[in-house]
């Protein structure tokens, strides 16, 4: 997430939903992301990086993270870290 300050310098947030698998922690996190009206709102999710090699997931993140920086207000959801690392 990331905020204009009135100095003109952007402020990074960070939210870590944590729990046992299978509790809704992405449908919270994609819920919230629609009612947000960001600008840019991107889901990293394992899944669909199944036969990506390792500098196609490198590209692929490394552009997610840039256009988002370029957004005015952007959102980010990495689902299952654990298997993307």
């Amino acid at each position: 997430m990331t905020n204009i300050t009135l100095n003109g310098t952007r402020q990074l947030s960070s939210v870590l939903l944590y729990g046992p698998q299978g509790t809704g922690k992405t449908s919270i996190a994609s819920h919230f992301a629609k009612q947000s009206k960001f600008t840019y709102i991107k889901i990293i999710n394992p899944e669909k990086y199944i036969g990506v090699g390792t500098y196609g997931r490198i590209y692929s993140f490394s552009k997610i993270f840039t256009d988002a920086y370029k957004a005015k207000e952007s959102l980010i959801i990495i689902d299952n870290i654990e298997r993307l690392v």
